[in-house]
């Protein structure tokens, strides 16, 4: 796990699966409410429906008691609440910070409106995250008329050190809210990760070089990557003999 993600193994973790919708929205806002130093959520969709308004409330009542809340969504899953606003606006108005991801620009390039944010990540104070595929509408609430099985999707819940990975990159703020820089850990492990890369990346231009030092016609010299002398078109002159 350490070579393929560069992501160090960490034990003492507690996790629980949290299985559909309801049991994971029950679980996101018990959260919530029991957050004392800080609550950033993102996710790709909210709605202004039942759910929606539930979480709003929920994040509305904890900014009010002086918590900072803080919260990223997609600006292409939220076009629903994004035209008429009046959503982020109330949001806003509690007190809550609220950024949007992406948003279309005159000054991007048109590929770039590709790149959606479709993460679903919930953090709390530290001491509890939870990722999944979980979005925050009524969507994940309906049954099938086939089956009458309810929408099934999955999130788990991090209890333990793993939960600082799941940390916005922001950092993790303080309670009065004026401490957004990274942590010691996250600058260490952004390091850490830069580090792995170069010495990967040179490790790779030395194989390829070593790989690529094949003479592919013999009148063109080869040197690709850096790697040995040109290939000699002919072959060196005979030594001049020497005088007596």
């Amino acid at each position: 796990m350490w070579r393929t993600s560069e992501a160090p193994l960490r034990e003492g973790n507690e996790i629980g699966l949290l299985k559909n919708g309801p049991a994971t929205y029950e679980d996101w806002l018990a959260a919530i409410a029991g957050a004392r130093r800080w609550v950033h959520l993102e996710n790709y969709i909210f709605a202004d429906d039942g759910v929606g308004q539930r979480f709003a409330a929920a994040l509305s009542e904890k900014a009010g008691e002086g918590v900072p809340v803080r919260i990223l969504y997609d600006w292409f899953g939220c076009t629903d609440v994004w035209v008429p606003n009046s959503f982020w606006r109330k949001l806003r108005s509690a007190g809550v910070e609220v950024r949007v991801v992406n948003p279309p620009s005159l000054y991007r390039r048109a590929h770039s409106f590709v790149a959606r944010d479709h993460r679903k990540l919930v953090g709390v104070d530290g001491l509890y995250a939870s990722v999944g595929g979980i979005c925050i509408a009524d969507g994940w609430l309906e049954r099938s008329s086939e089956t009458g099985l309810i929408y099934r999707d999955t999130a788990a819940s991090l209890h333990g050190p793993s939960r600082t990975s799941s940390a916005p990159s922001r950092g993790s703020g303080t309670s009065s809210g004026r401490n957004h820089s990274p942590t010691k850990n996250a600058r260490t492990s952004l390091t850490y990760r830069r580090q792995v890369r170069r010495r990967h990346a040179s490790s790779f231009r030395s194989r390829a070089g070593r790989a690529c030092c094949v003479p592919w016609r013999s009148s063109w010299p080869q040197r690709i990557g850096g790697c040995g002398s040109p290939t000699p078109t002919s072959s060196p002159p005979p030594p001049s003999p020497r005088r007596s």
